[in-house]
């Protein structure tokens, strides 16, 4: 199968991958007995090792998870009891704590899948030898990687603080929830990075840490976060994950870390893969990761080997066509078909109206639509965030009077009878709020081949792309940017979004820039803000030679941007307020230098991008990138106006300043305007709404 064929992969796919890896690695060798084989459809090259088998173990429990098909449950019944076949049931011999926790995650889920006492036993005493030996109070606690105590590693911290809580809920016994608690505490303390997700690998006995992160730390991290409630770290753990940690296919979605075949990281993505989809699965977090992971598992299914359904650890490559593939090379893709609910299922619904982007303002009512089909009973509940929202289980979702409190993401889940869908998420943004952003840019993923891809964010026409010289389009920066590129004499690329509102009065267009590659005054890179006409209103560039200064145009013509620094290579952050319809403020707020100006009164409507080369060939390069687009509001808090209350013999008069409702019983009176005879507790049901 070609990329240009890639489809959603399917609950029947799911299967058929767990039957292809079955058929290619599983051998029953001896009664009531088997192990996952190193090479496919060869029982003589003998079992995956240790760790590497504990973690096929789990994929068959994965797939019984899945399906409760007995047959799964028999599978798994022969491999665990292989495995300690092969291995003893005392690891003690295996100097590697944290080859030691996956298999006693693998005995503990094959626990509670079976409820055969003996692998919860056989756990518990191998987890109890590592504390032992492998817990101090060096850097505060944490266990070390091995027996030789060179460092503490998140590949055995992450991992144990699952299985003291797998324990607990086997047991019941309190001291492994402590247990469990105290090295998650202390892998968060020393290896996480709280500011944005990322879970480094290990800190030597000397102190240095090696801030190197991983798929498979990622997720058993988020693991632990899930088990022990902590979602804010989980959350940002998985987000990183998702974000930084692959690079992205056609669909604008990252595609997990290609670690290499035959390689002691082939089976990294299935775990990580595992424990984020439990996360989102408990959390209801589906509309923040489910289109991320299925991008991934239908990655998998779409690079197998059409032949047999295998499919390897490159999910951006294809499985090669005639090729001894190792199970440990494959488990990935298996596991992630079994722990990512289905991109296609035939039976689930479909939905025909999506939620969409709302912008409202505070005390409005905000209603939100969706409408699935599939020709069965439909039961609908909408969520906001991760919280289903009570009593909200119909095709529409009714907020009466929006505070600050509904500024957020919204999404529903629309169920029947054999499975269901989640809708497309939708976000409310309040004018007045605190960011007060009307209009905002996601990530401007583009692809050379099919354009733009994934959400362009709200409150913007599309792109609209013009070269002229060889200028094209490029991305696939971190965090993601939209490029420029041009580097032909005379020639010039520009980038073009229209605002679906014009900017307005103490209004604000924010956006980042990163120059680059500037080799004469001749060439330029920059932006103009235009009317509907196309016509220039406001002009910012830089270019060659520029050093610490910027340059722009307005009513008043040119004039140089003092302290606007150009930056090679780096993001710097620009600001234009409309302070009235004439006149303007521009600041970078890298350097906190700004300037005022005049316009000329025509309303504000477009943005467009530009790079421009000069008569000399310029340096070859990505010469202008952007990102992060924004037009924010000042809150309007409306002024006191004065009440006149006047008492007459049919009920109250009250009149005060300020636009109503026209038409009785408003009677217009000059400035004012006057509710007449309003009988006694008629008038406050009507009075505030229309007098302002």
């Amino acid at each position: 199968m070609s990329v240009g064929e890639a489809q959603a992969f399917t609950d029947e796919d799911a299967t058929n991958g767990f039957n292809a890896y079955n058929t290619a690695f599983y051998s029953a060798f001896s009664s009531g007995k088997a192990h996952y084989t190193l090479n496919e459809t060869n029982p003589a090259s003998g079992a995956t090792y240790f760790w590497g088998q504990a973690e096929e173990i789990e994929g068959a429990i994965d797939a019984y998870e899945r399906t409760p098909n007995p047959n799964y449950q028999s599978i798994v019944t022969q491999l665990i009891n292989g495995f300690s076949n092969d291995n003893g049931t005392n690891w003690s011999w295996n100097s590697y704590n944290d080859d030691i926790m996956w298999a006693c995650i693998a005995y503990l889920r094959g626990y509670q899948d079976t409820g055969n006492t003996v692998f919860s036993s056989i756990a518990k005493t191998n987890f109890d030898l590592v504390y032992a030996r492998g817990w101090d109070t060096l850097f505060g606690g944490g266990l070390y990687w091995s027996t030789a105590k060179a460092q503490k590693n998140a590949c055995v911290n992450g991992p144990a603080a699952i299985v003291a809580y797998l324990l607990y809920q086997t047991l019941g016994d309190a001291n492994y929830l402590t247990k469990a608690q105290n090295i998650y505490h202390w892998e968060e303390s020393i290896l996480y990075n709280p500011t944005n997700g990322a879970v480094y690998d290990n800190i030597a006995t000397n102190g240095s840490i090696t801030t190197w992160s991983s798929t498979y730390n990622q997720g058993t991290f988020v693991g632990a976060a899930d088990f022990l409630g902590d979602i804010t770290n989980a959350m940002l753990a998985s987000t990183y994950t998702m974000n930084n940690l692959g690079s992205p296919d056609a669909s604008g979605y990252n595609i997990m870390i290609e670690y290499g075949p035959d390689n002691n990281n082939s089976g990294f993505n299935g775990i990580g893969i595992r424990w984020i989809a439990k996360f989102m699965k408990d959390r209801n977090f589906q509309f923040l990761y489910l289109p991320w992971l299925q991008a991934n598992a239908d990655a998998a299914w779409n690079m197998r080997r059409t032949s047999d359904n295998l499919s390897w650890c490159q999910w951006l490559q294809q499985t090669p066509a005639t090729s001894n593939l190792l199970s440990w090379d494959c488990i990935s893709s298996m596991v992630a078909l079994q722990v990512v609910p289905a991109s296609s299922n035939t039976a689930a619904p479909i939905f025909a109206l999506q939620p969409s982007n709302q912008i409202s303002a505070l005390g409005n009512a905000v209603g939100l639509n969706a409408i699935a089909t599939n020709g069965q009973p439909i039961t609908y509940q909408w969520y906001y965030e991760n919280n289903p929202i009570p009593g909200a289980s119909g095709t529409n979702l009714l907020l009466p009077s929006v505070t600050t409190n509904n500024a957020g993401q919204y999404w529903v889940l629309a169920s029947n009878s054999m499975a269901a869908t989640c809708s497309q998420v939708a976000s409310l943004y309040l004018i007045g709020n605190t960011n007060g952003i009307i209009a905002q840019d996601s990530a401007t993923n583009y692809n050379s081949t099919i354009g733009f891809t994934g959400n362009q964010g709200l409150g913007f026409g599309s792109w609209v792309l013009s070269t002229v010289g060889g200028g094209s389009y490029i991305s696939g920066d971190t965090p993601p940017l939209f490029g420029i590129w041009n580097n032909t004499a005379n020639g010039q690329s520009t980038a073009f979004r229209a605002f679906n509102l014009p900017l307005p009065i103490g209004g604000s267009f924010l956006v980042q820039l990163e120059m680059t590659t500037l080799d004469t005054a001749a060439n330029q890179n920059g932006f103009e803000l235009q009317d509907d006409n196309g016509n220039t209103l406001f002009s910012h560039w830089h270019q060659g030679g520029d050093s610490s200064n910027g340059h722009y145009t307005d009513a008043n013509g040119s004039g140089t941007a003092l302290g606007f620094a150009y930056n090679g290579g780096q993001l710097d952050s620009f600001k234009f307020t409309l302070t009235s319809p004439t006149t303007y403020t521009f600041s970078d707020l890298t350097t906190a230098k700004s300037f005022s100006g005049k316009l000329s009164g025509a309303a504000i409507s477009g943005i467009t991008f530009f790079r421009v080369n000069g008569a000399n060939t310029p340096s070859n390069g990505q010469d202008f990138k952007f990102s992060n687009l924004a037009i924010t509001v000042v809150p309007v808090i409306p002024s006191p106006s004065a009440i006149a209350v006047e008492q007459t013999l049919q009920g109250w008069s009250f009149r005060c300043h300020g636009s109503v409702q026209k038409g009785p019983p408003w009677v217009e009176m000059g400035p004012f305007w006057r509710f007449q005879n309003s009988p006694p507790g008629v008038f406050d049901s009507v009075f505030w709404h229309h007098c302002s």
